[in-house]
C-alpha cells in the first residue's frame, strides 16, 4: 500500500455490519494514512454521522432498493449494484481499491471495471469463515438438509462442523432461495476477491489461520491470501471506571456456546481486566476452550470449562440453534452453579449473554449483582425489550403485518424489512424461546452492558433512560460500555 491511497467501503444494511465497518474504516485512516469512502443504505446514516463527527470518513448515501415486497439481504444487495456502481463512477478521485462485507460480493465486477484490487472484510471470525468456503463442498456432498445430518462435517484442517449444533438458520431448507444465495456468495469468495481481511488474530485462532492458509487443507479450497487484522473493535476512549464498580471486582461471566458469543465476551473480559482491574472468570462449552485458551496466552483470565450437557432428547433434527441454544443453556445452569460455588473467591457479579438470563437466579442465590451483556446494538435492543409488547398487539405472523410497529423514540420496526428469522413465525418454539427472553431483561437484571457508544446512537439511548419512551418497559441501567 502506497502512503496515500483510497477505499471505497461498500456497507450491508444493518447496524450489525455498520458498526465493524465503520471500525474498519477509522483503523484504514488513523494507522494506515488512507482514504476512506463508505457507501450506506440511508437508515444507517443518522447513526453513521454521529459516529464520524470527527469526518475522517467520507459517506456516500446510496438510494434503497424496491422494499414493496419482503426481500433478503443478499437480494436487496444485488438490485443496489447498479446504483453503487454510479456512485463510485462519480467519485472526483477513482478509489484504488474496493472493499466489501460478506454480502457486497456480487459487487466484485466493479473492481474488475475499474481495474483496482477488491477485498472482502470478513467482520467474523475465521472459524466461520473455513465453514464459508466449505459451503459448496458441503452442498455436493450432502444429501438432504443439512440439520437431518447426524455425522460431522469435515473442515480439513479445523474443528468439524456439528449440522445439529453449528448450522446457521440459512442453511436449514435447502428449497428456500436463501439458501443458494448465501451457496452462491460462499462460492464466489475463493475465487473473485484478491484478499480476505478478517476480523480475528493470530493469537486467537491460529489452528484455523495456518489451515486457511495451507495448500494440503482450506488452502486448496480458497487460494485469496487471508489477513487477520483483528480485533474490530471501538476502542475505550475515557478509561472512565464505571460508577457502579470498585477497583478490585470479581466477574464470573456465563458465554453462550458458539464463536460468534465468545469473541465479544473474550473482548469485554479483557477490558475489565486491563481497564477497570477486574479478575474475571469466563466460563464457556467445551467447543470454544482450544480458540479462548490460545487468546488468553497472557493469563489475564481465568476459563473454566463445564461439560456440555446431553439435549439429545430435548431437541429434534428440525430444531432451530436459537432453541437448541436456549435448551442448552438451560440445561447447563446447574452445572454452572456447582462450578460458581466451587470458586475459590465468591464473585462480586455475574454477567451472562443474551441467552444465559436463566441463570441469574444463581446472582440472587449468592447475593451478588447481575449484568445483562448486550453484545449488538442499541436499536436491536429497543427492539427486543417491546417484543413483549408486540407479541400482545399484533395478531398473526409479524411478516405479514405491513404497518410499522412503534418503537418508543426510536426509528420504528417495519416488519417486512426488519424482521429476522427468528421471529417469523408465531407457531415456531424459538418464536416463543425469545420473546420469552425479552420479557426476562426488564424484570431480572441490575444493569445493562451494551456494546455500543453515545456518539452513535444517541437518540436510542436517551430514549432508553427516558420514563416517558423506552424507559417504562425497562427500569434497569443501561451502560455503553464499548
Amino acid at each position: 500500500m502506497s502512503s496515500k491511497q483510497h477505499a471505497a467501503i461498500l456497507c450491508s444494511p444493518g447496524m450489525g455490519h455498520l458498526i465493524p465497518v465503520l471500525e474498519l474504516g477509522k483503523q484504514l485512516v488513523t494507522h494506515q494514512n488512507f482514504a476512506v469512502t463508505i457507501f450506506i443504505f440511508p437508515s444507517s446514516e443518522a447513526e453513521l454521522k454521529a459516529a464520524t463527527c470527527t469526518k475522517i470518513c467520507d459517506i456516500v448515501q446510496l438510494p434503497p432498493p424496491d422494499t414493496s415486497k419482503p426481500a433478503n439481504l443478499i437480494v436487496k444487495m444485488r438490485e443496489l449494484r447498479h446504483v453503487f456502481r454510479s456512485a463510485v463512477c462519480a467519485m472526483k478521485f477513482t478509489p484504488t481499491m474496493l472493499i466489501v462485507d460478506l454480502f457486497g460480493t456480487e459487487s466484485f465486477p466493479i473492481a474488475e471495471e475499474l481495474g483496482i484490487p477488491k477485498y472482502l472484510f470478513f467482520a467474523s471470525n475465521a472459524w466461520f469463515l473455513s465453514f464459508v468456503i466449505c459451503c459448496p463442498t458441503f452442498d455436493m456432498e450432502v444429501e438432504g438438509n443439512f440439520v437431518d445430518h447426524k455425522e460431522p462435517l469435515k473442515i480439513p484442517g479445523c474443528r468439524e462442523l456439528r449440522p445439529r449444533l453449528d448450522v446457521i438458520d440459512i442453511m436449514l431448507d435447502r428449497t428456500d432461495q436463501r439458501y443458494h444465495d448465501f451457496v452462491g456468495i460462499a462460492s464466489r469468495i475463493p475465487k473473485c476477491s484478491d484478499g480476505i481481511l478478517l476480523n480475528t488474530w493470530k493469537e486467537l485462532e491460529p489452528i484455523t489461520l495456518a489451515a486457511l492458509r495451507d495448500e494440503n487443507l482450506l488452502g486448496r479450497y480458497s487460494t485469496v491470501p487471508v489477513y487477520p487484522i483483528g480485533p474490530i473493535i471501538r476502542p475505550n476512549e475515557s478509561n472512565r471506571p464505571a460508577e457502579i464498580m470498585s477497583s478490585k471486582q470479581h466477574a464470573a461471566i456465563l458465554c453462550s456456546p458458539g464463536m460468534g458469543h465468545l469473541i465479544p465476551v473474550l473482548e469485554l473480559g479483557k477490558r475489565l481486566v486491563t481497564h477497570l482491574n477486574f479478575a474475571v472468570t469466563i466460563f464457556i462449552s467445551p467447543s470454544s476452550e482450544a480458540e479462548l485458551k490460545a487468546a488468553t496466552s497472557p493469563k489475564i483470565l481465568d476459563i473454566v470449562q463445564l461439560p456440555p450437557p446431553d439435549i439429545s432428547g430435548l431437541v429434534g433434527p428440525d430444531t432451530s440453534v436459537p432453541t437448541k441454544l436456549v435448551v442448552m443453556m438451560r440445561e447447563l445452569r446447574q452445572v454452572f452453579r456447582s462450578a460458581v460455588r466451587a470458586m475459590k473467591f465468591t464473585p462480586t457479579m455475574l454477567i451472562v449473554d443474551l441467552f444465559g438470563t436463566e441463570s441469574f437466579p444463581i446472582a440472587q442465590e449468592l447475593g451478588i449483582p447481575k449484568y445483562l451483556f448486550f453484545a449488538s446494538n442499541a436499536w436491536f435492543f429497543s427492539f427486543l425489550i417491546c417484543c413483549l409488547t408486540f407479541d400482545k398487539e399484533v395478531e398473526g405472523n409479524f411478516v405479514d403485518h405491513k404497518e410499522p410497529l412503534k418503537v418508543p423514540g426510536c426509528r420504528e420496526f417495519r416488519p417486512q424489512l426488519d424482521v429476522f428469522d427468528v421471529m417469523l413465525y408465531r407457531t415456531n418454539q424459538q418464536y416463543h424461546d425469545f420473546v420469552g427472553i425479552a420479557s426476562r431483561i426488564p424484570k431480572c437484571s441490575d444493569g445493562i452492558l451494551l456494546n455500543m457508544w453515545e456518539e452513535l446512537e444517541p437518540t436510542t439511548l436517551a430514549a432508553l433512560r427516558d420514563e416517558n419512551l423506552l424507559g417504562r418497559h425497562l427500569t434497569v441501567p443501561n451502560k455503553d460500555h464499548s
